[in-house]
């Protein structure tokens, strides 16, 4: 290829060779952080950064590991935006519980925020019974199984049912058709 072909890319974030990590593209890291700010996913920021997933996961991992560099700088920043893009959801999210008095989205704030006192709970009050054999279980998965079928079986039928009606209701009257009444013919010689 032509060396000032447009297709020809050679990524800055690969190393030239194999004992030289590679370094951040700076660019690149700034338009992940730009999208990690808007509350893009991480493979959804690489994508538009155009860096590897694969590339970004690593830097983040080593990043982690450090305690101090550029990695740990990378790792940091990508932390950072994604807490920022959180809180000015959570804000949004506050302004129309509180302001709009939504009280749909108080309760999933409270639910999400406050989960021992305020998540629903599981009904604890239906028991299963402790089984004394493996042919027991098996017995039991089999019923289990029947009568999910038969109550799907139920709902389906009133889905048809339904759906009949609706047919019924929104058809447009026939009108009778004449029928011309014809008379055999005389048999007898």
């Amino acid at each position: 290829m032509d060396s000032s072909d447009p297709l020809e890319i050679t990524p800055s974030y690969l190393p030239s060779s194999a004992d030289k990590p590679p370094k951040i593209d700076q660019a690149k890291a700034k338009v992940v952080f730009g999208l990690l700010a808007r509350n893009a996913s991480r493979s959804v920021a690489c994508a538009g950064a155009r860096f590897p997933y694969s590339e970004f996961k690593r830097c983040m991992a080593r990043g982690e590991r450090q305690k101090e560099g550029e990695y740990r700088d990378f790792y940091e920043a990508v932390l950072y935006y994604e807490a920022a893009a959180e809180n000015i959801l959570l804000g949004v999210l506050w302004e129309d519980a509180v302001q709009n008095k939504n009280v749909g989205t108080a309760k999933y704030l409270l639910e999400r925020r406050f989960r021992r006192r305020w998540a629903p709970r599981m009904d604890t009050s239906k028991t299963v019974p402790l089984l004394q054999s493996p042919a027991e279980a098996q017995e039991m998965a089999v019923q289990l199984d029947a009568d999910e079928r038969l109550a799907r079986i139920e709902a389906l039928k009133a889905i048809a049912a339904d759906r009949q009606a609706k047919r019924l209701a929104n058809a447009k009257p026939v009108e009778p058709l004449e029928v011309a009444v014809v008379e055999p013919p005389d048999q007898t010689p």
